[in-house]
């Protein structure tokens, strides 16, 4: 049985967590770690790679939705998120433990006050003062 990497930000736990889907049962894994029915998928570059973002497809339309990763001139996203790569066919293949790091180093955690004025933590790709000259 092959086994995809992939990471989910868990919006409950507000935290990273690596899980590993079956390759045969992808698409109910992911409707499980997602808490939703259907999905969308968004591409971001983060430290110059590209990596497949997985979604709540209707995230957006629910009330308690909660933010999860902003990035200027991009849609906000919400609810849970799942990290992955894709390859030229446009095949999910997981993660690598270097992707897995590149995520995690390159994604802050922001604070935003919600409706209810609480805290709550967010991703956002922390761009280099290099990264920042080159636009």
């Amino acid at each position: 049985m092959k086994y995809l990497s992939m990471l989910l930000w868990d919006t409950k736990k507000q935290d990273f967590q690596d899980i590993k889907i079956e390759s045969n049962n992808t698409l109910q894994k992911l409707y499980k770690y997602l808490d939703c029915k259907t999905i969308d998928i968004t591409s971001r570059s983060i430290n110059n790679i590209y990596y497949d973002i997985i979604v709540d497809d209707e995230g957006l339309l629910k009330n308690d939705h909660i933010v999860s990763y902003f990035e200027n001139n991009q849609p906000q996203l919400v609810g849970n998120l799942i990290f992955s790569k894709a390859n030229d066919q446009g095949e999910n293949i997981g993660l690598t433990n270097k992707d897995i790091n590149n995520l995690k180093e390159n994604l802050k955690m922001i604070y935003y006050a919600n409706d209810e004025n609480d805290f709550i933590k967010a991703l956002n790709y922390k761009r280099s003062k290099d990264q920042d000259q080159k636009k």
